[in-house]
């Protein structure tokens, strides 16, 4: 009989040990294959002999717009306002008994020509409304919101002046300047603006001008910088 503890046995133990027996691999599971799932149709009653007489025809919703804080006018660009300076139509100088040259009388002409024609294009006009420059303040204990148009047919943002910090409108198009400028007023009432007047000031000349905002929803003219080299 052998012994429990005899060298042989550890032997045998210790080899069997050291021996690395690979695991048998498991079978793959099979695949099922999933059935396509069908959605269910709406459930469809049909009705018999109804009556039309009592159907509405159900439109769908529409969101208002909200209406415009201030209103809106058409953009219109008048003439240049120096057309008046060229008043009545002057005989052309081929016309007039003199003796000048034909190429003198026709420098001539052109010239009167192009006098004319200036004064109609805005393009050309002296008083850009660029060169102009409106700042405003406000003295009002409630929000207040300008939109300032120039002559030019220009229109600025939504302005909305404070008591210690101005905003200023200062154009770029090309165009007439000089002429009415149109400012829009509205006043905080509740969550809205509502709008309350439109003032209208004239101006000729270039230079920055300073209007306030006063309590009762009217402007003052506050500074004014200004050149009016025409008159």
């Amino acid at each position: 009989m052998e012994q429990p503890l005899s060298r042989k046995n550890s032997v045998k133990a210790m080899i069997y040990r050291s021996l690395r027996i690979p695991k048998k691999p498991k079978p793959p599971k099979p695949v099922i294959p999933k059935e396509p799932t069908i959605e269910e149709e709406p459930t469809v009653f049909l009705i018999r002999r109804a009556s039309f007489n009592n159907l509405q025809v159900i439109k769908p919703k529409q969101e208002k717009r909200a209406p415009p804080m201030f209103p809106t006018r058409c953009v219109s660009t008048t003439p240049c306002e120096l057309i008046n300076c060229f008043a009545g139509s002057d005989n052309k100088a081929f016309d007039q008994d003199c003796s000048l040259t034909s190429f003198e009388r026709r420098r001539r002409s052109q010239k009167q020509f192009v006098d004319k024609h200036h004064a109609h294009q805005q393009f050309f006009c002296p008083e850009q409304a660029s060169q102009i420059e409106i700042h405003f303040t406000s003295s009002c204990s409630t929000d207040v919101i300008l939109q300032v148009q120039a002559p030019n047919g220009e229109t600025s943002s939504y302005l909305r002046p404070v008591r210690d910090q101005t905003v200023f409108f200062n154009p770029t198009k090309v165009g007439c300047g000089h002429g009415i400028w149109k400012i829009d007023i509205a006043v905080r009432s509740g969550c809205r603006f509502r709008y309350v007047r439109t003032e209208e000031v004239k101006l000729k000349g270039q230079g920055v001008v300073v209007y306030n905002v006063e309590p009762n929803a009217t402007i003052r003219l506050k500074e004014k910088l200004w050149l009016n080299w025409l008159n």
